[in-house]
């Protein structure tokens, strides 16, 4: 609701900004002295009246809109920028009756088209805010484009200000041809004079500009919107380059052509003599550049992280084995690390803590102190509050009265009070051979990780002998469809996939026939990343579900949620609308190794009870591992390895 109060209040805005072109364009301002209502709406020219009168009652929609989502604000975000709009719309109503009882100045008409401006600004920032996810991991390009796109934007008010100044004092005209004025390239005018911002202010009449005055306005307006076509351009093919992200470089697209037209009509405007139909279009393009670019600055300034493979490592195959030379007697070789120890590695970051804490822990008796500490260092490690009080309780009720505190024993009583948390969870996925193919269908937000791991398990389930096949139905990211085609490569398994933009399920569905004719034993489909709190593309989800069952009543056999462990509690959240739009049957938790934030399993295991098949600790081939709590545990509290 809340951005959807935004959206309308942002087509408001925009229908005031064509109003007021179009009572400038026709006089009409002239024709209406009073506020809040003109006199004569009944009669006469009221076609000029309704669109002055028209223009003040957007004005008054815009700010009721304003006012609800500035209310709403506080529940969804910050209501910083809903509320510098409302501010904003209502500058722009107190100016609309000063300007009544000041002939509409040309310097009031301007300063309400630059308020126009503002207001876009805070309601579009607002709505882009609103609809960002926090699991989506993103981060500013460089200091350049974004520079850039910044001075596009202040210069694009400058020239909207000209304009507005222009139309005020009606100097489209003052200069009849192109690409001259008046037989010259630079007209020797009264420049100052022209741009006499408070001349006629304070008057009992309106001002009146000299056609010199005129061209030296109309000639600024036209010199100025020549460097800043030249800057937009510029703007478009950057974005356009690829360099940050589809999104973008489309967004890049829309700019040049906007900027295409914006110089079109311009011409247009000055061939015909400005007739009333390209003054508005001209007009019209004015907030489709401003949203643009404020929506480049935003991408800008939140450009996705890259979704990469982890390139499978062939270590035998990679170096050409030349002639077999004599090797020396091999010494001691240092063995492989053990599951234990690649786990402790991986969760560093989130069990470094509370094994710290525990290393060396000495003391009388189980103290306020020692409790606090342990409750903020699992707090910190997103292992949630309902989990922690558990955790501390018993720690404080069940730790023998009177004895001495080791780490130990404070060590023991911690992990089997976690094991109990985790028992629900601690369900290695296991592949029924009986079905094939065996269908797992993995599902995710962006930016998890859901390709990368489906190339993992890929190659884990080959090198075991089964038959693989892949499904690549993210078809809303073409990068997904060619990182799934080279783990296939690289690994000898086939993938099917179709075009950018191609219904995933229908991609899905005929992954399932193929596997069913080839007799596959295993095959992995992967979906389209999506915000959790999308309810229509939660749907899609739904679908695919539904057309499995129609070629295998009993798939999907396995619906694997990816989350990443860095988004803490905000996995809860997905896991709650991911499970209730598909029913998940297992969690893969990645990203361990570059978290401090890994406790939100046990978060997941008390809420959800969804077994966690699998956690991923590095980016090696073999650091996505089964999840098997007591060594998890192990890892965890800093258990010492054999």
């Amino acid at each position: 609701m809340y951005r959807k109060i935004l959206l309308a209040a942002l087509i408001a805005v925009v229908f005031g900004l064509l109003a007021g072109a179009y009572a400038g364009a026709t006089g009409a301002y002239a024709a209406c002295g009073q506020w809040p209502m003109c006199d004569g709406l009944l009669s006469g020219e009221t076609g000029k009246l309704w669109a002055v009168q028209a223009q003040r009652i957007v004005h008054l929609v815009e700010l009721l809109l304003t006012l609800a989502a500035f209310a709403l604000s506080f529940r969804q975000a910050s209501p910083l920028k809903p509320g510098l709009a409302v501010a904003t719309v209502a500058g722009q109503i107190a100016l609309a009756a000063t300007a009544a009882a000041y002939h509409y100045h040309p310097l009031l008409l301007a300063g309400d088209l630059l308020l126009s401006l503002a207001a876009l600004s805070f309601i579009y920032r607002s709505w882009l805010a609103a609809g960002m996810d926090a699991a989506v991991a993103t981060s500013p390009a460089g200091i350049k484009p974004r520079l850039l796109v910044s001075l596009a934007l202040v210069w694009m008010m400058a020239q909207t200000v000209t304009g507005a100044w222009e139309a005020a004092i009606h100097a489209g005209t003052a200069c009849p041809e192109v690409p001259t004025c008046l037989g010259h390239w630079w007209p020797e005018v009264d420049y100052a004079q022209g741009f006499a911002v408070w001349r006629g202010l304070l008057d009992a009449e309106p001002a009146t500009f000299a056609l010199a005055e005129q061209v030296a306005v109309n000639w600024v307006h036209r010199i100025s919107g020549v460097g800043l076509i030249m800057l937009l351009t510029g703007i478009g093919m950057v974005l356009s380059s690829g360099r940050y992200g589809k999104r973008a470089g489309r967004n890049g697209t829309i700019i040049n052509a906007l900027a295409f037209a914006q110089l079109a009509t311009a011409l247009a405007g000055v061939k015909f003599g400005h007739p009333l139909a390209a003054t508005l279009l001209h007009a019209a393009l004015v907030p489709g550049i401003w949203l643009h670019l404020l929506r480049a600055a935003h991408q800008l300034a939140h450009v996705p992280t890259a979704e990469f493979a982890a390139a499978p490592q062939a270590v035998a195959a990679a170096a050409p084995q030349a002639e077999a030379v004599p090797q020396p007697a091999a010494g001691p070789t240092e063995e492989a690390p053990s599951l234990l120890q690649r786990l402790q590695k991986g969760l560093r970051k989130t069990g470094g803590g509370l094994a710290g804490l525990l290393a060396g822990l000495s003391g009388p008796r189980i103290d306020d102190g020692l409790i606090e500490d342990i409750e903020t260092t699992l707090l910190m490690a997103d292992v949630g509050v309902e989990a922690t009080q558990i955790l501390v309780r018993s720690l404080a009720t069940e730790y023998p009265k009177d004895t001495p505190v080791t780490a130990d024993g404070v060590r023991r009583l911690l992990k089997t009070q976690m094991l109990d948390m985790l028992a629900p969870a601690d369900q290695p996925l296991v592949v029924d051979t009986g079905r094939k193919p065996f269908v797992i269908l993995v599902v995710g937000v962006n930016g998890v990780g859901k390709t990368t791991t489906i190339g993992k398990l890929a190659r884990r389930y080959t090198s075991e002998g089964h038959s693989v096949m892949l499904a690549a139905g993210d078809t809303f990211r073409a990068a997904a469809v060619e990182q799934l085609q080279t783990w296939g490569e690289r690994n000898d398994i086939q993938v099917v996939a179709q075009h950018s933009g191609a219904d995933s399920a229908s991609v899905i569905f005929d992954a399932v026939q193929s596997a069913q004719a080839k007799g596959v034993d295993i095959l992995i489909a992967d979906t389209a990343g999506r915000l959790h709190t999308k309810s229509n593309l939660m749907e899609e989800l739904k679908k695919i579900k539904r057309i499995l069952g129609r070629l295998d009543e009993t798939a999907p056999h396995e619906v694997l949620l990816v989350l990443d462990a860095g988004t803490g509690q905000n996995a809860i959240a997905q896991a709650r609308q991911f499970n209730e739009a598909v029913d998940l049957t297992g969690i893969a938790v990645t990203k361990l190794d570059g978290t401090a934030k890994g406790g939100v399993i046990f978060a997941l295991a008390r809420q959800f009870g969804i077994p966690i098949r699998y956690i991923g600790v590095g980016e090696g081939i073999d650091d996505l591992q089964d999840f098997h709590a007591d060594t998890f545990v192990d890892a965890l509290l800093g258990q010492e390895t054999a």
